[in-house]
């Protein structure tokens, strides 16, 4: 362990990374930690079948199609959450605020992550980074071109959004800080 955002992964672990940061899956679409023996949601991501759901952030997954999943391992979890597209799963989540474990039915899809996302409003670009998969720091140099170009060559501004970023490659982290910062 580096610090609180860094972990040492390797296996199973490894793999779901490696999965992600490759961005074609088919599952949920969530990002999941364990936490103190609980599956909980770093982020959905978007568009995914989870978010469409209604998961969020935050949640803590207590139970899949009614079989208690707390205190198990989380490749185990993350195993029974893949499945073929098209497949309904049952999760019960438990939301902070929230008196009680409620259900969601999420019908697994393909995963087809879309890590740089970008849009021009009132000549401001705003471009959000869902992950640092492959090519993350191109995407977003890319994207950046691409929004001067509508703007017809000055932008206003630039919003560079990192809201629920579940996190991936620090490779791809770094290759998009060095687009912003000159040391």
């Amino acid at each position: 362990s580096l610090d609180p955002h860094s972990n040492y992964l390797e296996g199973a672990t490894l793999q779901r990374l490696n999965t992600m940061i490759d961005g074609n899956y088919t599952g949920l679409g969530l990002s999941v930690i364990l936490d103190d023996g609980a599956v909980k949601v770093i982020a959905p991501m978007k568009g995914s079948p989870a978010e469409q759901a209604g998961v969020k952030a935050g949640d803590y997954i207590t139970h899949l199609d009614g079989k208690l999943i707390y205190g198990g391992e989380l490749d185990d979890a993350v195993a029974q959450m893949r499945g073929e597209a098209g497949t309904k799963i049952r999760l019960t989540l438990f939301r902070a605020g929230r008196e009680a474990p409620f259900d969601v039915t999420v019908t697994r899809g393909v995963i087809n992550l879309e890590p740089v996302t970008s849009k021009l409003t009132d000549n401001v670009g705003v471009i959000s980074v869902n992950e640092f998969s492959r090519n993350v720091g191109a995407d977003v140099a890319k994207a950046i071109d691409d929004l001067k170009r509508q703007a017809g060559g000055k932008l206003a501004g630039l919003v560079l959004d990192l809201r629920q970023n579940p996190g991936g490659s620090l490779d791809e982290a770094v290759a998009l800080s060095d687009l912003f910062l000159t040391q």
